[in-house]
This record gives C-alpha cells, structure tokens and sequence, in this order.
C-alpha cells in the first residue's frame, strides 16, 4: 500500500482474508481465492505514527480467473459454477473439450449403463454382448444389451448398490474425487435456472449441455437434432432409473429409462469438497504375447505383464480355465497348477485387469502360446511318442514297431 508521511504501523480494520505488515505489504492469509467463488475484495486499511492523527482508506483487490484444469482416467477437466451456485464438471465424462455448439460431438463424452463402472462398456468403440452381468462390476469391457437392467434379476434389483457406488466421492466410483453423479433433484435445480427449459437454454447455461443423444439396447442416437439424456443416481423399479431428457422445445428430470440404456454424465461437486481434484494419471495397458514350453512345472515363471500408470493390483477374470495361471500384484504370471500339452491346447487367451485408487480399472488381452517339445522315447529299437485321442487316453502315436 503506497502512502505519503512515513507510517509506522499498517493495519486491516475491516474485511477479510488478507493481511498486511508494517511496510504496507499485503498477503494472502489463511483463506483459497476462487474467483468463480468471489471476484472482487475490499478491506479498510488504517496507518499511523506517533504524533499525528491516523488515516484510513479503502483497498479493493480484484481477483483474476485461472483456468483450473485437472486430470482424472485420461482426460481433462475443470470446475464451473452453474447458476444455482453449485460447482460441476465443465463438460461431460470422457469429452475432450467443453460444447462449442449444441451439435459438437467432440463434448459429448461417454455413454454409460446405469451405475455401471467405467470398465470399457461406455466407449463409443465397445464390443456389445447380450450376456448380463452376474455382478455390478462386470468382468467385461462390452456395452450389454438387453431390454431391462444390464444385470441378471438376482442382482441388485432395487439399484441401490450402484446409485451408492455412482455417490462415491473417493474416485472410485466414476466421478473424480470430490465429484458424484448428481440426484434427480440436483438436476431438476439446474434445468429450471436455464434462461429456457429446453435445448437451447440448456446449451447456454454456465455448464453448456450439448445435445449428446444415448445409446440404446440396439443402437447410437448421437443425431444432436433430437435429444439428450443424462443419468442421475435415482432408481426406479421394474429395472428403471431416472434422468434429465432434453429435446429442442422441452426438457424434465424425471424421465426414466431401462438402466441398460446408455447416456452421458455430468459430474457436480459433493458439497464442502475441493473443486480442484488431484491430477491422477489413468491405467493403460496393452495386449501382450508370452511363450512357456509345454511340460512346464507349477512355479514357473511366464512374463511380467507390463502397464502404465503404477497400478496397484493385478488379476485374471477372463480365460483361465482351471486356474492354471497365477498373477500377483508386480503382474508376474506363474504357472499355477495342471499340465501344458501342446498337441491338445496350443494357447491360452486370457484377460487381465489392472486397477489402482481414483481411476478406472483397464484390461487387455494377454496371449500365452504353448510351445511344442520333443517328447519322444526309444523303445526296443523304435521311436515313439505319446499322443492324446478324443476319449482323452494317452497312447502311442503308431503301432509297435513301425517306422
């Protein structure tokens, strides 16, 4: 603080949040400035020095917008505060850039089954299958089609399970730490602050909805003509919950669909919780080939299966027929029990998934090829070796004494 008459003694009489010394030097004290929060401070400064009259003045602090970005399973994101005062994600989960326009696929994001991890499935690539979940964190990467719920009827029916896993703030659920799928109500709040109950005013609100359309049990609609859904974390039964539906003239949030359906979500801040969520790197990993010869005994090493982004654990879901392999948390695969022929399974494909805290888990293909060993023998002057029939009996493979 500039002055004229050489004060001894800086003081703030009045305001909040900064501090200041005896040379007039202004500090932040114990408060975070969040300009989305409050862009404009003022305090009273009072100065004086023995023998004159103290003077006080008013100090206005501006403070500036910073682009606060974070990073959560591979993608980008920051906070933005809608007009109920609430702080959301600024754009859909899985988009690569805030909507543009209301038809910018690239804001989309991903489309994702009710309460259903972030396992692969809500990629617009995924393989689909029509087998259902026997548990609400599928071994599969595969979008499941059906009619109804994505999982059999024994399993979650009433959905609480996963509207409590979709609630997580720890990033485990599918939000980033500190974020959740929001409730049938948080959205009804929104859509009513929009300048208009409908497309257009959804699009420019603060949090620039897009038109992002849904995946249905048979196909995309992503024609951003027509409509778009987005999940919250409310379960109705008869295998349904509830969602915001927006169209080009009308828009509500208690639509509900089958939880097989697939849409987009948009993450908001649980209440009291850091709107800038730590930078975690996402899990990747890739399809990889290993080799053992057969014969090999239990015990043996095959490879160590590599990823990125230091997972914590590692197993096999899918493949591992027997358990005859074994994969610890380093992801060193050892061979865990049984026999390896080649002449009766040249290979074996199995499914492997890496996870770690605040990120969604990944998984890959993992090829581990047989090799053939001669396992021939002499006998009386002959070679022989042995050979497996369809009944499963070992025999030689011709008839004694043949070349």
């Amino acid at each position: 603080v500039s002055t004229i008459g050489i004060p001894t003694t800086f003081s703030i009489i009045a305001g909040d949040a900064f501090a200041i010394n005896n040379t007039g030097l202004i500090t932040i004290a114990d408060d975070v400035l969040d300009f989305e929060t409050k862009k404009i401070y003022t305090i009273t400064v009072k100065i004086s020095k023995n023998g004159t009259a103290s003077k006080i003045a008013q100090i206005t602090i501006n403070i500036t917008d910073a682009y606060e970005t974070f990073l959560f399973n591979g993608g980008k994101y920051a906070p933005a505060v809608s007009a109920t005062g609430r702080t959301w994600l600024d754009r859909n989960l899985g988009a690569s850039q805030v909507a543009t326009a209301i038809n910018d696929v690239d804001s989309f994001g991903d489309y994702y089954q009710w309460g259903r991890p972030a396992d692969g499935h809500q990629l617009r690539t995924s393989a689909t299958t029509y087998t259902l979940a026997d548990s609400i964190i599928p071994n599969s990467a595969s979008f499941i089609s059906n009619a109804g719920d994505w999982t059999t009827t024994d399993i979650d029916s009433d959905g609480s399970l996963r509207a409590a896993f979709w609630s997580r703030i720890d990033g485990n659920g599918i939000c980033p730490i500190g974020y959740r799928v929001p409730t049938q109500n948080e959205l009804e709040a929104e859509r009513v602050s929009w300048p208009s109950q409908n497309s257009a005013g959804a699009f420019a609100s603060s949090l620039n909805f897009p038109l992002a359309g849904y995946h249905s049990n048979i196909s995309f609609y992503l024609n951003s003509s027509s409509v778009s859904i987005l999940w919250s974390t409310n379960s109705i039964s008869n295998d349904d919950a509830q969602h915001l539906f927006i169209t080009r003239t009308s828009s509500a949030s208690d639509f509900t669909s089958n939880r097989a359906l697939a849409a987009p979500v948009r993450c908001i801040l649980n209440e009291g919780a850091n709107p800038i969520s730590p930078s975690i790197e996402a899990l990747t990993i890739d399809s990889q080939n290993f080799s053992i010869a057969e014969n090999s005994a239990a015990g043996r090493a095959v490879g160590v299966v590599l990823a990125v982004g230091n997972p914590t654990t590692f197993s096999i879901t899918a493949g591992n027929t027997g358990s005859i392999f074994a994969i610890d948390n380093a992801g060193q695969i050892t061979v865990a029990n049984g026999v390896f022929d080649f002449e009766t399974t040249t290979s074996y494909e199995l499914t492997v998934r890496v996870t770690k805290t605040a990120t969604a888990p990944a998984f890959a293909q993992i090829t581990i090829n047989i090799s053939d060993i001669d396992d021939s023998f002499l006998f009386n002057g002959r070679t022989y070796s042995p050979v497996i029939s369809t009944t499963g009996r070992t025999w030689l493979d011709r008839n004694l004494g043949a070349a």
